[in-house]
């Protein structure tokens, strides 16, 4: 019996450091290296950028997503050269990154599956776009995710260029309530971003529904 085994796609050795060169240079001194022995479609890594004096908190950000390049994009993005992509997520600078329990071990347990999810659904995933969860992030009342374009950098920064001429795009992951993700695609993106305003981007687990600064009526909606 012959299994179909899906093609790897790897960055070469050139494109492997302009994107980790680019995530050093914008994201912080990496200070970990998570890399996966066995993967399919691409090679899973993340770096874990240490907090610093300007960026006071961790930046994980992932490296091999954007070596293939995602599906079904509107010919109106794919024109604007958006096809790759590399995701990354902030979190305190107490963060327990060392302990794999669930509460503290799932912002790595999920980047590793968005990195495989735009090939396994054969989709894409980008710039506003949200997802909503089957159930919450652990030690969390969360069960949404935006994905935004990384907050406090230089918009030059959200994209870096490979070899071949094109780019890959940086997005922060975003934990929302299932309102908020509602909100946000019933109403106002900007909106929304506006009502969370503190920290914006730094996961805060134990942050409120911002939806409740509108009233009863917009938490049950």
């Amino acid at each position: 019996m012959c299994f179909f085994r899906p093609k790897l796609h790897v960055y070469s050795k050139n494109d492997n450091y302009t994107i980790t060169n680019h995530i050093i240079k914008t994201f912080g001194l990496v200070e970990t290296k998570l890399k996966e022995t066995q993967s399919r479609h691409i090679k899973r890594t993340i770096l874990i950028s240490k907090p610093s004096e300007s960026r006071p908190y961790y930046t994980l950000t992932t490296v091999g997503m954007g070596a293939q390049v995602m599906r079904n994009i509107p010919p109106s993005y794919r024109k604007d050269g958006v096809g790759r992509a590399e995701l990354l997520i902030c979190l305190p600078k107490n963060w327990d990154l060392k302990n794999r329990d669930e509460k503290w071990f799932w912002p790595i347990a999920y980047l590793k599956a968005l990195m495989q999810y735009p090939f396994q659904q054969r989709t894409w995933l980008g710039y506003e776009h949200t997802l909503q969860l089957g159930g919450k992030l652990p030690g969390t009342e969360f069960k949404g995710i935006l994905f935004d374009y990384p907050y406090h950098i230089k918009k030059s920064d959200y994209k870096v260029q490979l070899e071949n001429g094109e780019y890959v795009w940086f997005y922060q992951i975003i934990p929302l309530f299932s309102t908020e993700v509602v909100y946000k695609n019933e109403e106002d993106y900007n909106a929304l971003k506006k009502l969370i305003q503190e920290n914006y981007g730094v996961v805060n687990p134990e942050r409120f529904n911002v939806l409740s600064k509108l009233g009863p009526q917009k938490l049950a909606e």
